[in-house]
């Protein structure tokens, strides 16, 4: 991915209407288009499938579903759902979160990370130095992100940066909530590139999280290529409901300030641009 500023707005904020796909066409068209990959790459698709509980406890399956006939219609001949739960039964939840009845509509495969396996990768980071991480991120493929940002009860806020989290081992993510858990986060995504990241804000936790919470509908979608910037706009939105318990400045996420640090995306507000449609 790069990071690197351009005259496009790094972050694309589209009110819902009744045609979803179209909205996140427009929000992908918002910040540059579909010229970041060609039909000789392959794409895994990286949803947010940690339990089984309703969106946005999970990714919701016309959410998933537009952003596969998406791909497919901008030339994505190879395409992958992959996922690990925290369950130790992910067909299970898999199969109750519709994942699976819309692989096989859409005739795209579901990678388990667990079944796949698992490589030992160096981080390098100053609270994470290894990792295992899931075996299909070796293979070159482009990385399409789809959060559900929200509330999060351990690590305030969950999603781009958060997202990652998803391809660690199931054993070494339990073992990252029993301290610093917010800045490993952050440090995985130095060896965690995703290339385009897509953000279903059209319900969310305002607390709690991540699988249940005070619901809201703030009715948007968002679309950027920078982790930073479009979970800075998420945190924003969230907010912006009164009661909600993210700390009252963006700066004062741990996620955002550990990432600003590590130069993964620019400072709130250096190169930071939104379009809203």
């Amino acid at each position: 991915m790069d990071d690197t500023p351009s005259l496009q707005p790094l972050v694309s904020r589209i009110h819902c209407t009744s045609n979803l796909k179209s909205d996140l066409e427009r929000a992908v068209e918002a910040i540059g288009g579909w010229d970041w990959f060609c039909r000789e790459d392959a794409v895994l698709v990286k949803p947010n499938y940690n339990s089984p509980h309703p969106p946005p406890g999970s990714t919701a399956p016309d959410f998933l579903r537009s952003t596969l006939q998406l791909l497919q219609e901008h030339g994505a001949e190879t395409i992958f759902i992959g996922e690990s739960t925290s369950y130790s039964n992910h067909r299970k939840v898999l199969e109750q979160t519709g994942v699976y009845q819309v692989a096989q509509d859409m005739k795209v495969q579901v990678v388990i990370f667990d079944e796949d396996g698992w490589e030992n990768v160096v981080v390098g980071g100053q609270y994470l130095k290894r990792v295992k991480l899931a075996r299909l991120l070796s293979r070159g493929n482009r990385i399409v992100y789809l959060c559900c940002p929200k509330t999060h009860h351990a690590a305030q806020f969950t999603g781009s940066l958060k997202l990652g989290m998803g391809f660690v081992n199931n054993w070494q993510r339990t073992l990252w909530h029993f301290g610093r858990l917010q800045e490993k986060i952050v440090d995985l995504n130095l060896v965690i590139k995703p290339d385009l990241i897509l953000a279903d804000l059209r319900r969310t936790f305002i607390t709690g999280g991540p699988a249940t919470g005070e619901l809201r509908e703030p009715g948007l979608l968002m679309a950027s290529r920078n982790r930073i910037a479009i979970d800075a706009e998420a945190i924003k939105v969230i907010q912006g409901f009164p009661g909600h318990n993210l700390p009252p400045t963006i700066e004062e996420v741990v996620q955002i300030k550990r990432a600003i640090e590590l130069g993964l995306g620019p400072e709130e507000g250096l190169f930071y641009r939104t379009v809203v449609r």
